[in-house]
């Protein structure tokens, strides 16, 4: 998950929409961006559960840009 998370880190699409999410709070305040980035993400990801037979962790880009959903997991990454 962590090399998953880092790897989005560094798209131009995650970036712009961060920055996108972030605008209205006040500069290096830190809680009011991650608290932003959180509620935006709960808002925008469907909540759903994987399989009771299989574990499943899927990319940042798909969960966000493709599919709109997936577990704590996902929503984590």
């Amino acid at each position: 998950m962590s090399d998953l998370a880092e790897e989005a880190s560094k798209d131009g699409g995650f970036v712009q929409m961060a920055r996108g999410v972030i605008r209205e709070c006040p500069a290096r305040n830190h809680v009011c961006e991650g608290d932003t980035i959180l509620q935006h993400v709960a808002n925008v990801i469907r909540y759903t559960n994987d399989s009771a037979l299989m574990e499943w962790v899927q990319s940042p880009g798909w969960t966000y840009f493709v599919d709109g959903q997936g577990d704590c997991d996902d929503s984590s990454t």
